[in-house]
């Protein structure tokens, strides 16, 4: 939990770092849209939560079965 609290909090930094200001006319439209796609992230996230086909539990069946096919984090293919 730790480790994925500071990564978090490391990528947060970085997209407040480099995203530049917007011009005030343009806030109310943002922000809207913000809202709009963080419901849809929440809400896919809770549904991926509630099936097997969540990223973590993915991570740890390839590291469980050693696998090194396509989406494996060292991106390597199989030999």
């Amino acid at each position: 939990m730790a480790i994925a609290t500071e990564l978090l909090a490391t990528f947060v930094r970085y997209l407040l770092t480099i995203t530049p200001p917007m011009p005030a006319t343009e806030s109310d439209a943002a922000r809207a849209l913000g809202q709009q796609r963080f419901q849809q992230v929440f809400a896919g996230t809770a549904r991926r939560l509630k099936t097997d086909r969540h990223l973590i539990g993915r991570v740890v069946k390839d590291l469980e079965q050693g696998s090194t096919g396509p989406g494996h984090p060292d991106g390597r293919n199989p030999s």
